[in-house]
């Protein structure tokens, strides 16, 4: 019995339903989604630590039935190796995440100057900012230590927009033309993000990669009829906020 295609997003937390709202414009195909609450968020914790629960999230998905894959967390993004995928045994053409997705499908002008914000493990990585100098492209890093914390203990609106502040102010500084939402949970407060931009003055625009890797998942072209199953290792007021929302 041939088994039927199914999609698994899995992310630290929350962010990862950010790529799936991308990704059900793009596809009919059934999908499982897994935010790992107990440990989110991934980006400050140890690259050896982050490894592990990669394998064991892929390993959550494999027994749900899962046969392709979307890292929705750009902190495991950085560290999902092709050495960890054998190990996991899944091939790569089963497989992407935000930075691979990114790298393929972003096109980019020599006159951009990037800033990629996101969590400090991405940041460190400088992994976004190597594949944007690939392209042509300036580029520079802004650490959020705590942002992605806040979102996913439902921090107040203005507790929240107190820390996005502290990017945008950065983002002046540098002359950045666009902002790269290098953590899935950022764009979940996108509208904090907007109004920190009008309040500070600055002019440029915000990309979402979770449209790159939406346009990889597209081409995998798999149909179903728009299922959709999300678990979590720990259900948080934040995980169930966002099951309401977009399922």
């Amino acid at each position: 019995m041939v088994q039927e295609p199914v999609i698994g997003i899995f992310d630290s937390g929350v962010g990862g339903f950010t790529v799936y709202k991308k990704i059900k414009e793009v596809t009919s195909a059934n999908c499982i989604y897994y935010g790992d609450c107990l440990n989110a968020p991934y980006g400050n914790k140890e690259e050896s630590e982050i490894r592990e629960l990669i394998k064991e999230d892929i390993l959550f998905l494999e027994e749900k039935g899962v046969t392709h894959f979307v890292n929705a967390c750009n902190s495991m993004s950085v560290l999902t190796t092709d050495a960890l995928l054998k190990e996991s045994h899944i091939s790569t053409d089963r497989y992407t995440d935000m930075i691979r997705a990114f790298d393929k499908h972003a096109v980019c002008t020599p006159d951009e100057i990037i800033l990629v914000i996101a969590t400090t493990a991405t940041i460190r990585s400088g992994v976004y900012q190597d594949v944007l100098m690939k392209k042509g492209v300036n580029a520079f890093g802004y650490a959020y230590t705590d942002l992605a914390v806040a979102i996913e203990n439902n921090r107040t609106r203005e507790e929240l927009l107190a820390i996005v502040e502290g990017g945008m102010v950065y983002a002046k500084e540098v002359g950045a033309t666009s902002i790269i939402y290098g953590c899935t949970h950022y764009p979940l407060i996108h509208g904090l993000f907007l109004e920190a931009k009008e309040k500070l003055g600055w002019t440029g625009e915000f990309i979402d990669p979770a449209i790159y890797v939406a346009e990889e998942v597209r081409q995998w072209g798999i149909t179903g009829e728009h299922g959709f199953c999300p678990y979590s290792s720990k259900d948080t007021p934040a995980f169930i906020k966002n099951v309401i929302k977009f399922v």
